[in-house]
């Protein structure tokens, strides 16, 4: 009877053990394949979640031999000055920060009227998104005036602007408890690149929708001269312009066709 168990159980046992096996080897690939997936990802990128488009904020970053100077923001009524780099330390970091040992990390530090400087962080990962919004975390700066067992540290909200002149418009905007800084960074790098690694496409700002509509009226124009259809012409752009006006209260002045005046034969 014993025996006549043990060949029903051992089968049994068998299977369990070959269904860890599996789960376990399952479980390594995983790790492997997101650990090969996280040193794939280029430096300084992102990926986003929800829509898979891709974003390289790379050529933001200062490199010593190419840049002259790191990024300088004022901190208006705040009072202190900052300077800081976009996913590297600063090209020139001073030595005498304060709390900070290490001065070789700082990413962003801020100077005082007395010339005191405070670290607001090291490069503590690569950029990522919380929801829709793409942040770069700067951590372990230097202790906070009112908590020494906790360090300094900024968060650098990147935002998408296609018609910046610049590749970057970096502004404070506010401070907690002189632990916790908050910056916004406007730049076209903050937008998703057509055809790249998330699959995500770049898509025409407002001036540039707005300079697609007008090459597209003057394209018109122009096989309306060749083929002699102007005043058919001229009436679709009066008439689209006197739309524009009539929805945003802006538009050029359309100057009135002169009614053709009736010819007297005599």
């Amino acid at each position: 009877m014993v025996v006549g168990l043990l060949l029903l159980v051992l089968p049994l046992i068998a299977d369990a053990a070959a269904v860890d096996a599996q789960a376990g080897e399952k479980s390594a690939n995983d790790k492997s394949q997101s650990a090969s997936a996280k040193k794939s990802v280029p430096f300084c990128t992102a990926i986003s979640k929800t829509t898979g488009n891709f974003y390289d904020l790379s050529k933001l970053s200062r490199e010593k031999g190419v840049h002259e100077s790191d990024f300088h923001i004022r901190g208006h009524d705040y009072g202190n000055n900052f300077t800081m780099n976009i996913c590297a330390p600063v090209l020139a970091p001073p030595t005498d920060i304060m709390g900070v040992k290490e001065v070789s990390n700082v990413s962003a530090y801020y100077t005082t009227e007395k010339g005191e400087k405070f670290s607001i962080g090291e490069v503590a990962q690569p950029p990522a998104f919380r929801g829709r919004k793409l942040v770069l975390e700067y951590s372990d700066g230097s202790p906070c005036p009112k908590a020494q067992d906790l360090r300094k540290s900024s968060i650098i909200t990147l935002v998408c602007d296609r018609e910046l002149l610049t590749d970057i418009q970096l502004q404070f905007i506010a401070q907690v408890h002189e632990c916790a800084y908050f910056f916004e960074a406007r730049t076209p790098h903050a937008c998703a690149k057509a055809g790249s690694q998330g699959g995500g496409a770049d898509t025409l700002g407002p001036f540039g929708m707005f300079a697609l509509i007008v090459f597209v009226m003057l394209s018109v124009y122009f096989l309306a001269v060749s083929r002699r259809r102007v005043p058919y012409v001229h009436a679709f752009v009066n008439a689209f312009f006197s739309l524009i006006r009539k929805v945003s209260g802006w538009g050029p002045e359309m100057v009135a066709q002169e009614k053709p005046t009736a010819r007297s034969y005599q």
